[in-house]
């Protein structure tokens, strides 16, 4: 079970260090809208995040506290080649997660089911 983990750690840091678009399921949550709520790295380089490996495996311990707040992280770029990891909640209702994204001051929320990201 351990390589596992281990082997987990390295696939989420490696999308990470390629600036690749993810979504980590914490939660096992079925529920259609993803908002991001708290941000744990924003740059344009993070293969130069120094914790990125100990972060990760904060975050995707089975036992992880992270896991009763949030129901996914993920990562992605914006247009200026930014790249942000998110802690995000999800939700059913569009309107609920629009307000839970603006309280939050976000640029965006995703569609799981559509698979498309719907810009505020």
């Amino acid at each position: 079970m351990r390589g596992n983990y281990i082997e987990l750690n390295q696939q989420i840091v490696n999308k990470i260090n390629a600036k690749q678009n993810f979504t980590f399921d914490l939660s096992n949550s079925k529920k259609r809208y993803v908002v991001s709520i708290k941000n744990i790295y924003k740059g344009k380089n993070p293969s130069l995040w120094y914790d990125s490996i100990t972060t990760i495996n904060s975050i995707i311990k089975k036992d992880s506290l992270i896991r009763d707040f949030y129901d996914s992280f993920g990562g992605w770029s914006d247009k200026n080649n930014t790249y942000y990891i998110d802690l995000n909640v999800h939700f059913n209702d569009l309107q609920t997660a629009l307000n839970i994204a603006k309280q939050n001051n976000q640029m965006a929320i995703y569609d799981i089911q559509a698979k498309k990201v719907i810009n505020l």
